[in-house]
């Protein structure tokens, strides 16, 4: 078994159920108050909650791939997606110069950086 993998894996399971939690109880219990056509409060609603399901299906891959040499190439196309969706976050943040979101979202980057790194260990692990 592949330890790296497998915790970039359960870190991602928890990740998935933390951004779904979060996104219900804090960000759009705001959303849902404000005065907006209901169909625009449904479209920012939708991704949100893909991306919840994309961590967790991202979260099982990586542990399977923990255990089947052959799904180590999974690993790479997650980091892919996964660096791109924080560089995206950032970079949106920053050039809006939204320091509050960038600021807010310090674990974020943490929690984000560990799994990145779990995850380059992993790759590098199954390389060996």
């Amino acid at each position: 078994m592949n330890v790296y993998t497998f915790f970039s894996g359960i870190l991602l399971i928890i990740l998935s159920a933390a951004h779904g939690i979060y996104g219900a109880r804090s960000v759009f219990k705001d959303v849902f108050l404000l005065n907006i056509p209901e169909h625009i409060k449904t479209i920012v609603f939708i991704p949100w909650h893909q991306m919840t399901f994309i961590l967790f299906a991202f979260g099982v891959a990586q542990v399977l791939a923990a255990y089947h040499k052959k799904l180590k190439h999974i690993s790479l196309l997650i980091l892919i997606i996964i660096v791109g969706n924080l560089g995206t976050f950032f970079l949106i943040s920053y050039l809006r110069k939204d320091f509050v979101v960038l600021s807010t979202s310090i674990v974020q980057y943490v929690l984000f950086g560990i799994l990145i790194i779990l995850t380059i260990l992993g790759i590098w692990k199954h390389r060996r």
